[in-house]
């Protein structure tokens, strides 16, 4: 007996389905707009969906959005896996199993090196159990009330978008010890942030000369009624490593204009940055979201184990 459902790539046009998708699942009423600034516009390419489709209806959505990696000094393509759904007509493990092979098997044919994620308890257990995921050290959330902002110093400047005039080109991939770094551009910077439709993101940078050497991002969010203050981003080159410090007190101060209660951040591996927080008077809550990968190339198997890797924060943000 034939299966009621047919696994495939995403075609035009599914884009309708899938919002409907996300509002059955997620109760989230996302836009066209929102949906191809998603999928569509990431300068590191548009993502790589597989849908179930049951009765001319989608009723499963995986998605890959392409991401750039430092590995070893060799530039790849990783694949971020965020978008996972299905509706309760269609949530078993065979669906989902089939979903996540179709995209894998997307993503080998385009040349992505590895899959990564931070997937909730949910959808955590059948990505290692039965799709031989593997696991990192998790993200650890820092919390607590906001510190009492810092006198105003000149080396930060906060914006709300990257100015045309600066280049920001990431970390240099000699001056970073952990094998796995996350790759940044101006063009990605511009697009994660502060061309998603809605949002509000505000960037704190260290600048020499015309070159972005560090720099925070922001935003707030409401948890069970309190107003937090993020930390969503957070990266240092070597050349800036000594003016962290200034970097968080900016926050602050930023995030003291929003009013809000309480300042929030996503680390792990960084002991700089877990030394900083620490200073202001963030700890641990004991919440984390796990970070785990599959890994579809053998190529750079020994780096992806050993865990050290420098995501970015943004991709395990608040909403």
């Amino acid at each position: 007996m034939s299966q009621p459902w047919t696994c495939r790539p995403y075609r035009d046009g599914d884009e309708a389905g899938i919002l409907e998708l996300y509002r059955e699942v997620f109760r989230l009423d996302l836009t066209t707009e929102y949906w191809r600034w998603a999928f569509t516009a990431s300068p590191d390419g548009p993502s790589l969906i597989a849908v179930i489709e049951m009765e001319g209806k989608v009723v499963g959505h995986y998605a890959v959005t392409p991401r750039k990696y430092w590995v070893q000094g060799e530039l790849r393509t990783a694949g971020y896996d965020g978008a996972t759904m299905l509706a309760p007509i269609a949530r078993n493990v065979t669906t989902f199993v089939q979903m996540a092979k179709v995209a894998q098997q997307m993503c080998q044919d385009a040349g992505i090196a590895w899959l990564y994620g931070f997937p909730n308890a949910q959808a955590l257990a059948p990505r290692l159990r039965l799709l031989d995921w593997k696991r990192c050290p998790d993200a650890i959330e820092w919390v607590c009330a906001l510190p009492q902002p810092a006198l105003e110093h000149a080396d930060v400047q906060v914006w709300r978008k990257v100015p045309d005039e600066f280049n920001f080109d990431g970390t240099d991939p000699v001056t970073d010890e952990r094998p796995v770094r996350s790759a940044r551009s101006k063009a990605w910077l511009r697009w994660r942030f502060f061309d998603q439709p809605g949002a509000e993101y505000v960037m704190h940078a260290l600048v020499d000369g015309a070159q972005i050497t560090g720099y925070a991002i922001t935003k707030r969010y409401n948890r069970d009624g309190t107003l937090y203050g993020h930390i969503v981003d957070w990266q240092l080159t070597e050349r800036a490593a000594d003016l962290g410090s200034e970097l968080l007190a900016s926050i602050c101060r930023q995030l003291a204009q929003w009013e809000v209660d309480r300042i929030s951040c996503w680390a792990s591996g960084q002991p700089h940055l877990a030394s900083l927080l620490a200073a202001a008077g963030l700890a641990p809550t004991g919440r984390r979201s796990p970070l785990c990968y599959d890994e579809s190339s053998s190529a750079h198997a020994a780096a992806l184990a050993e865990g050290e890797w420098r995501y970015a924060m943004a991709d395990c943000d608040v909403f």
